[in-house]
Formats: C-alpha cells, sequence, structure tokens
C-alpha cells in the first residue's frame, strides 16, 4: 500500500484524537471552570455537530471543486479550532473551539473518503477506504494515553491536551498538497450543474446513513463517557478510567482491522451481518453485567470489537455505493447520519444520567442492531472487486 491512503486517511486520525482528547480532558475542565451539565452535553457534542455541518457542506463542495480541493480547506479548521481550544478565554470560546474541529472531522471525512475509493483499484478499494477508520482507531487510543502522560501537569493540562489536536494536520498539510485530483471526478468536472439524482440511490443512502447513526450514537457516549462513568460508578481512579478508555480503541481497531483485512475478499455484506449481530449481543451482555467492573470490561471491549468492524463497513459502503457526480455529497449525507446520531447521544446522556451508559443505553438499542443485522442480510449489496463505473451504471 502507497503512502497516499495514509495522507488522505489523516482526518480519521484527527477525528479519533480531537473528539477523545476533549473527553480525556473533561475532568480536569469540570474542576477548573466549573461547567453546568447543560455546557458539559455541548462540549462534547458540538463537534459532532460541527461534523454534520462540515460534512454536508464540505462534502457537497467535494463534487462541485473537486474532492483534493476541498479536503485541503478544511485541513486548515484542525489547527484553528485546536489553537483557538487551547487559548479559550470563556466557555464560549472553548465551545466555539469545538465546533470548528468538528467542522474539519466532517469535511475531510467523506471528500478524502470519496478521493480514496476513486484512486484504488478495484481489488484493494475497501482496504483504502478502511484505512481512515483504523487511523481513526489509532486517533483514539493515542488520546487518553497522551492525556495520562499529562495529568501531572496541573488544573490546566486541559489546555496542552487540546492544543495537541493541531499536530498531526498541520504536519501533513504540505504533503496533502501533493495528492493529484482523482480522473473520476475530472471526468465529471466540466458538467457544472448540481447532479441530484438522490431518487435512484435512496435506498442506498437511508440504509447506509441508518447503520451510521445508530453505530456512531452508541460509539460516541461510550467514547465520550466511559472514562467519567466508570469514575462516578465505580469509584475508579482518573489514570485507570482514561487506560480503560484506551483499551475500547484498541478493541476497535482489532474491528477496522479485520475489516481492513477481509473486506475485499470475504465482501461488505458478510462482515457488516457480523458486526451488527456481535454487538447487538454485546450490548444486551452489557445491560447484564453492569454493576461490576469484571463483568462490565469485557462486554464493553467486545462492544467495541464488533463496533469497530461495523463503522469500518459503513465508511466503505458509503465511499463507493454512489455516482461519482454526487459521490462526496452522498458520503457526506452518510457521514453527517452518523455525527447526528454522536450529537444526539452526547448530548443527552448528561442529562438524563451518566449511570444509564451501562444499563439503560444498552438494553434499548439492543434489539435495534439485532434488525440492522437481518436488514444487512437481506438487503447489503455486494461490491467487493466490482470497478465503481460498473457500479454506477448497475445502480
Amino acid at each position: 500500500m502507497s503512502v497516499v491512503p495514509l495522507l488522505l486517511g489523516i482526518g480519521g486520525f484527527e477525528d479519533g484524537f480531537a473528539l477523545l482528547i476533549a473527553a480525556a480532558a473533561l475532568p480536569l475542565m469540570l474542576r477548573q471552570l466549573h461547567i453546568s451539565a447543560v455546557y458539559t452535553g455541548l462540549l462534547i457534542s458540538l463537534p459532532f455537530m460541527g461534523s454534520v455541518a462540515g460534512a454536508l457542506l464540505f462534502g457537497r463542495l467535494g463534487d462541485v471543486i473537486g474532492r483534493r480541493s476541498s479536503y485541503l480547506y478544511v485541513s486548515t479548521l484542525f489547527i484553528a479550532g485546536a489553537a483557538l481550544g487551547a487559548l479559550s478565554w470563556s466557555i464560549y470560546a472553548l465551545l466555539l473551539s469545538r465546533f470548528m474541529v468538528g467542522l474539519g472531522i466532517g469535511g475531510d471525512i467523506p471528500t478524502a473518503g470519496s478521493l480514496l475509493a476513486e484512486i484504488a483499484d478495484p481489488e484493494i478499494r475497501g482496504r483504502y477506504v478502511s484505512v481512515q477508520t483504523l487511523l481513526w482507531g489509532l486517533g483514539g487510543v493515542a488520546a487518553p494515553v497522551l492525556a495520562v502522560s499529562m495529568l501531572g501537569l496541573g488544573p490546566s493540562a486541559w489546555r496542552i491536551m487540546l492544543a495537541f489536536g493541531g499536530v498531526p494536520p498541520a504536519l501533513v498539510l504540505g504533503l496533502r498538497g501533493r495528492v493529484v485530483e482523482s480522473r473520476h471526478w475530472s471526468a465529471h468536472a466540466s458538467v457544472p450543474r448540481l447532479s441530484w439524482r438522490i431518487r435512484g440511490v435512496l435506498g442506498r443512502l437511508s440504509f447506509v446513513s441508518s447503520s451510521y447513526f445508530l453505530t456512531t450514537l452508541v460509539l460516541a457516549v461510550f467514547a465520550n463517557y466511559t472514562a467519567s462513568a466508570l469514575a462516578l460508578a465505580l469509584g475508579l481512579p482518573a489514570a485507570e478510567s482514561l487506560l480503560i478508555s484506551a483499551l475500547q480503541w484498541l478493541a476497535f481497531l482489532l474491528g477496522s482491522s479485520v475489516v481492513s483485512a477481509r473486506v475485499d475478499s470475504v465482501g461488505r455484506r458478510p462482515l457488516m451481518i457480523v458486526g451488527a449481530a456481535g454487538l447487538a449481543a454485546s450490548l444486551g451482555s452489557l445491560a447484564l453485567v453492569s454493576h461490576g467492573l469484571y463483568g462490565l470490561v469485557p462486554s464493553l471491549i467486545s462492544s467495541w470489537v464488533f463496533g469497530g468492524i461495523l463503522y469500518s463497513t459503513n465508511g466503505v459502503y458509503s465511499a463507493e455505493l454512489f455516482p461519482t457526480s454526487m459521490r462526496s455529497t452522498c458520503n457526506g449525507i452518510c457521514f453527517a447520519s452518523g455525527r447526528l446520531g454522536g450529537f444526539l447521544g452526547t448530548l443527552m446522556l448528561p442529562l438524563l444520567a451518566l449511570g444509564s451508559l451501562f444499563r439503560g443505553l444498552p438494553l434499548a438499542l439492543a434489539p435495534t442492531f439485532a434488525i440492522l443485522a437481518l436488514a444487512a442480510a437481506l438487503a447489503a449489496p455486494r461490491t467487493e472487486r466490482v470497478p465503481l463505473d460498473h457500479l454506477e451504471r448497475g445502480r
């Protein structure tokens, strides 16, 4: 595999890192800034709302001005948002910084993902696109590990944590500029009008968007509140809670690695069925054993393994199922749907009570993922090793 998927997938790393570094810094911010429950929910959920706006706006721009131009613009939002977060002088500046980071994430994932799908050979297209999700998991692991190393820097250590969110995009910005535009988009660029043929792909768009919504809701809530909920419910020290959060992301990496290794041989549909069914079973188990650490952690980790399989498969589908003239737009809609789920989940949980994280939420969502597994078995298309042009003609 060339270095291009890594350069284009850096938005996935920034996604996992920037979102999770805020979750790791949350206990410090709560103690120093005395943030209310409403602002706590906004602080964690605004990046998801920013991602919704960024995915819809820059996803469309990716079809109009090109994938490359679009993702280069949003790279600057990562850097500016991280800098503003580190220098925030009020809760409102802090909230604005989190929204800006979300805009960058939302704009990068669909445009870079569409470009990855278009430059890859059909035999390895799934592996190329899944790099974004692998790097997302790596970012999620890196965030709490870095946060643990900074806990001894004092009550304002959260500022340093947020500042580190701008480091990865700043390091690769110049190299990303050297990646050329895809020939698929260039062939359609001569048609300036909006090509809104949504009706022809509405079924696929609804299916992938719904799966993204549910999967991101679960993962976002666990990713952002597990450390705080463990400290609250079981009295774990901050360092231990953060390390368990890191274990979640290692489990996610395991699941997404399975997809990266097998998505072009086993296929998308079987992996989606396994991911959804496994997540349903894991959530059901979590709800039953939520009162003890030794029962809770295995079920939590299992949820992240299967969540990684399902989330990564969603990412591959959303980058390849749609026509070139609207691929980035539809990819953006799918990603925005997922982030809307993340926004609603992370906003509502503090208002409902953190204690419901390990029981009420899993109990409510386990049947939904069982239904999704059945829907995947009946309706998910087989796209492995099929050229994008053939997928477009056969939709």
